[in-house]
């Protein structure tokens, strides 16, 4: 029963940096064959996968007497993650919910909930995502089936029209942006040995959304949003009748962002001192939260960083198990 409760969890994390960073992305790099880098990049994450599940069981089965190198290694890396993903939350509410609303209000409630979801550890995490699980699920059939009337199949002819290199480079930006989510799991107590099913149906179901993006919007247009997926849901129509549904389908996504960012500060709150945790905790989310607040240039700052977001992800990633092994083989001779 704890293992199927705990893997729920896992359906969410592989989607979250398609949200406002992904889709775009791997739009620019394979435009209408970005279907065959998900493929590609689909095995290239299972081998990402083994590396966390091998750091995972050497951080478990040998706990070391000072982990300062991992810790600070899980800090920087969570720090990203968790302000990368804040960024994506504010500038959808900001765009499409909540135009007239200042970052200020969309922000704190955020922060706080957050706060509260950490103190309580992973059993509020856990519950949200036995609810989500139900309702993504209808969400999901409700947007194949309401799009399905605009799907154009031409717009993938010819196919395969990138040279190797580009669908490589998509493989590559797939397999790290669907698989450094789970990364997080691995300074909890949930089961990540079950993670190969969930990343397989998370990965299935990009594809799918990737080929309803493409089909729908086109060859031309998909390189022109920031939110395409968004978009798409603004194609949503049902019955004839039932349509601009796009705002309530959407928010099955936010709540994906939130449990991601939940998790994130989960381990952004184990990796400062045991000592007075809580007040260090506190301090981090507060100054993450004037951050975004009083910088005025954070915007366009995040813009500058947006096409080198895979190669930051893929470092810091990389660094994280990397240390992760060093550290223990170090200790244990």
């Amino acid at each position: 029963m704890y293992k199927s409760k705990y893997s729920v969890i896992l359906f969410f994390l592989a989607g979250t940096f398609f949200f406002g960073f992904g889709y775009p992305l791997l739009f620019s790099y394979t435009g209408k064959d970005s279907w065959l880098s998900i493929i590609l990049g689909y095995f290239l994450g299972n081998g990402l996968l083994l590396l966390i599940n091998a750091a995972k069981s050497r951080k478990d089965n040998y706990p070391l007497k000072h982990p300062y190198i991992i810790s600070a290694a899980s800090f920087v890396f969570h720090i990203f993650i968790f302000t990368q993903i804040l960024f994506i939350f504010q500038t959808f509410i900001s765009t499409f919910l909540l135009p007239n609303t200042p970052v200020f209000f969309i922000t704190l409630p955020i922060i706080l909930l957050i706060y509260k979801t950490c103190i309580n550890d992973v059993k509020v995490i856990k519950k949200l995502s036995n609810i989500l699980l139900v309702l993504a699920s209808f969400l999901f059939i409700t947007l194949a089936l309401g799009v399905t009337s605009h799907f154009d199949i031409s717009s993938f002819l010819p196919v395969y029209t990138v040279d190797f290199l580009s669908v490589l480079k998509g493989s590559l930006l797939f397999a790290f942006f669907s698989v450094t989510p789970y990364s997080m799991l691995l300074f909890t107590s949930l089961n990540t040995k079950s993670i190969y099913l969930p990343y397989f149906i998370s990965s299935l179901i990009i594809l799918i959304i990737n080929i309803l993006i493409t089909g729908v919007i086109g060859p031309n247009l998909i390189l022109m949003y920031r939110y395409p997926e968004y978009i798409l849901l603004k194609e949503i129509k049902i019955f004839n009748f039932i349509e601009k549904i796009e705002n309530i389908v959407s928010l099955f996504w936010l709540f994906f962002l939130y449990l991601t960012l939940s998790l994130s500060a989960l381990n952004i709150k184990k990796s400062l001192p045991y000592k007075k945790n809580n007040c260090f905790f506190i301090l981090v989310l507060l100054f993450i939260f004037l951050f975004t607040i009083f910088n005025y240039d954070f915007y366009s700052q995040e813009l500058f960083i947006f096409p080198y977001m895979p190669f930051i992800i893929a470092f810091l990633l990389l660094f994280l198990i990397f240390s992760i092994f060093v550290s223990y083989h170090k200790e244990r001779h």
